[in-house]
């Protein structure tokens, strides 16, 4: 039997759990960037809120009625967005080959070409576990970047109604 073939298993292995790995903090990376950004979103649509709330409650018109209706679409869409990018943030664990006091008896009673082989096949278990995981978050992300989306369009809508309703409160006055 040849190790060599063994050693680039093991050595492939090795390779692929490390990108799987590397992969997973790039997601929870970007996903601590967006919650960075999706912060201030938050802080300008509390300012449109608190507005609302304070000035337009109970609406008296048909633009009051449009601007309350729209920010609660706002608000649900802030919601929405902040719980998909918490559950991407959630802590997971990274899966790999424990180093153990029998890991250590295994290469002590077995020859290279099996512990190539056993650590390889271990690499293989927590690489597809790595993936499946990763995937999820990386679905996730991606929702909640649409969601993010969302937000914004409807925090410029909604400013965008404020300033129109603001001007046409002045001009009546």
């Amino acid at each position: 039997m040849s190790v060599d073939k063994y050693k680039e298993l093991y050595d492939l292995s090795i390779k692929l759990l490390l990108e799987e790995q590397n992969r997973f903090v790039r997601i929870d990376e970007k996903s601590s960037l967006y919650f960075n950004v999706f912060t201030f979103i938050i802080g300008l649509s509390l300012f449109f809120v608190k507005w609302l709330y304070n000035t337009i409650i109970p609406p008296r018109s048909l633009m009051e009625w449009f601007l309350l209706i729209l920010g609660m679409f706002l608000l649900t869409s802030l919601v929405w967005s902040w719980c998909l990018l918490f559950s991407v943030l959630k802590v997971h664990v990274v899966n790999k080959i424990p180093l153990t006091d029998e890991m250590i008896h295994f290469y002590r009673d077995h020859r290279l070409i099996d512990i190539y082989y056993v650590i390889a096949r271990g690499n293989k278990n927590a690489y597809e576990e790595n993936v499946r995981i990763t995937n999820r978050k990386a679905g996730k992300l991606a929702k909640s970047y649409k969601m993010m989306v969302i937000s914004v369009v409807l925090v410029l809508a909604f400013a965008i109604a404020f300033g129109v309703h603001n001007w046409v409160h002045k001009c009546m006055r």
